[in-house]
């Protein structure tokens, strides 16, 4: 064999490692974000380069994700402003008895 073909055999033999190292961290990355209870196209936003920042962007991710489902759950339970009651005329007052008896034919 010669040195150019040593060469190239070589270089064939990283860019497979570094498939499988990409691959396999790719599948502890996605185990891990299921454990974790995130949504998978997370795995998207990752750069499988390397397994330390991986796992320092994946916590990123984590804690901006939770905190963005925190502030929406507390935006929701929040809720609307109550409405203004409309006054109304009480049963005890003797116009409103009045009214009554006179609605039902009643003479009083």
């Amino acid at each position: 064999m010669t040195e150019k073909e040593l060469q190239a055999l070589s270089r064939s033999l990283e860019a497979r490692e570094k498939a499988m190292r990409i691959r396999d961290l790719h599948a502890k990355m996605a185990a891990e974000t299921e454990s974790r209870g995130l949504p998978r196209v997370f795995l998207k936003c990752l750069n499988y380069h390397d397994e330390k920042a991986c796992h320092a962007a994946l916590d990123k991710l984590d804690r901006a994700y939770r905190e963005a489902v925190s502030q929406g759950v507390a935006q929701r339970l929040k809720g609307r402003a109550p409405i203004a009651a409309q006054p109304r005329a009480s049963m005890a007052q003797p116009a409103a008895l009045a009214a009554i008896r006179e609605a039902m034919g009643l003479k009083g």
